[in-house]
């Protein structure tokens, strides 16, 4: 009822009037005609056309003061009364049916005290008055709630905040029959609006921190978890919205302007959640650097998120984690063979001591040979020690630093070792693009086969650790990752 104007009702309520006034003056012409006499053959007399023309006159002039009053829907005036006994009975239930107008004018407009008196409803609009106050009251409830800030930073809240909202809902909707069940559904998506863009902002404070970490990102670390969390919390809303809009259709509701546009922009978030969730999956995965054939996989799934991001924040952080995942993918350094050659022989590096002076006549003194290309080995120890005064033993049998010599997986090693080190820094660009890789993969297959038997482990090696080692295969890392980086060179440039 709330939704009637004035103006139109009366428009309405006109058309049964007019045609009230239409068919009394219809009554008058023909209850004429029945007295009237006919006419001789050779015209009326001069007295009957000037009879006839004074009642024809005073008829049309009960006509006017009828439709007068009638068409205007307003008390009759002095002069206003027919003495046409029809049209002054048209005119008195004009003025009857102008108090109820007038009345159901004024209540429609939200007149404080609207003048009822007269009116046959005088009783009913006190009540309906009662009634829509009562809505206005709980009305006003709910737009107070939807102008308060709020505060939603996990699911729990976002659900108590909205049961909030329906709690007020629901006592508007049940106080009045004023109430109206299409605002209360805009109402209700106007609250879950809000809630969701409270949870996006945590969403969008929780994500830095979580991709910030270093590959592979910790499935239990607080950052990742809090993320997740948020991320799920804000697709869970979007769904609920996806119900409010269906219920808010269901009554009739114009979903237009500004509130479509809120709503198309809570979605673009939900599914920017969604992307940012299913990211930091392929962040986190347990077999990011230990699944040697992984890599063109791996840039292929990065690639289809990155295409698909809107954010250009987002987009930055990806490529450098791509830049990271390349620069943990390839080994930094491998260690050297656990054998080395003594006296033409395969022997175990850990058997082999180098005992030498510390100066000219002092205390000899013995250490151990390292299998790292930086430390002390077979590669540099003739470098670093007097060759005459210099002893290499193997389980106490003694022999020169000149009968030691490296195994070829150690000259593999040593080669990858200075390579890899060698790749630019990418001082205009990406270090690690297409080219970089097949630079480096052209400069290590002189020895494929030596090169795919290089281990993973860091240096130096425990002394505890007695596990077996694990291929590197890193002719089978430099192939996947140069296909990636070609099939997908987005995530480099």
């Amino acid at each position: 009822m709330s939704g009637w104007k004035g103006g139109g009702l009366l428009l309405v309520l006109a058309i049964p009037l007019a045609l009230y006034a239409a068919w009394q003056v219809k009554g008058v012409v023909r209850a004429d005609m029945v007295v009237s006499d006919a006419p001789p053959d050779r015209g009326a007399p001069k007295e009957q056309l000037i009879a006839s023309k004074d009642k024809t006159t005073k008829w049309a002039a009960d006509v006017r003061k009828a439709s007068a009053v009638v068409l205007q829907y307003r008390q009759p005036e002095a002069g206003d009364t027919p003495a046409d006994g029809a049209a002054a009975e048209v005119v008195k239930a004009s003025a009857t049916r102008s108090v109820e107008l007038r009345a159901l004018d004024q209540f429609l407009s939200g007149v404080e005290k609207p003048d009822v008196r007269g009116s046959q409803l005088a009783a009913d609009y006190d009540r309906w008055k009662g009634a829509a106050d009562r809505a206005r009251e709980d009305g006003r409830a709910v737009t107070d709630w939807l102008a308060r800030p709020l505060v939603v930073a996990t699911s729990g809240d976002a659900n108590r905040a909205m049961n909030d909202l329906e709690s007020l809902l629901a006592t508007y909707q049940s106080g009045s029959n004023f109430a109206s069940r299409r605002q209360a559904a805009v109402w209700r998506i106007r609250g879950r609006l809000a809630v969701i863009k409270e949870l996006s902002a945590r969403a969008d404070a929780s994500y830095p921190t979580a991709v910030a970490a270093a590959l592979p990102l910790k499935s239990d670390s607080d950052a990742l978890k809090a993320a997740l969390v948020t991320f799920e919390a804000v697709k869970n809303q979007v769904k609920l919205l996806r119900g409010d809009i269906q219920r808010a259709e269901e009554e009739g509701a114009e979903l237009t302007g500004t509130l479509r546009g809120e709503i198309d922009e809570r979605y673009a978030v939900a599914a920017k959640c969604g992307a940012r969730e299913r990211l930091l999956g392929l962040f986190a995965r347990e077999d990011l650097f230990t699944n040697a054939a992984g890599a063109a996989g791996w840039l292929r799934d990065v690639a289809t998120l990155y295409r698909d991001s809107k954010d250009e924040t987002d987009k930055r952080n990806i490529r450098k984690k791509v830049q990271e995942f390349c620069e943990a993918f390839l080994p930094a350094v491998v260690r050297l063979d656990d054998d080395v050659r003594f006296k033409g022989s395969a022997v175990k590096r850990k058997n082999i001591l180098i005992e030498y002076e510390t100066a000219a006549g002092a205390a000899r003194e013995q250490t151990e040979l390292s299998d790292s290309t930086d430390g002390l080995n077979e590669f540099n120890a003739k470098d670093r020690y007097q060759l005459k005064t210099t002893d290499v033993r193997n389980l106490g049998v003694p022999g020169r630093l000149t009968d030691l010599e490296p195994t070829a997986l150690s000259r593999t090693a040593l080669l990858y070792n200075t390579e890899r080190k060698a790749v630019p820094p990418g001082i205009s660009g990406p270090k690690w693009n297409a080219k970089s890789v097949e630079d480096l993969k052209k400069k290590c297959e002189a020895q494929t086969e030596l090169v795919d038997k290089l281990d993973k482990l860091k240096l130096p090696r425990k002394k505890a650790d007695t596990a077996p080692d694990d291929e590197q295969k890193i002719r089978v890392r430099l192939e996947g990752l140069l296909e990636g980086l070609r099939t997908c060179s987005e995530l480099v440039e």
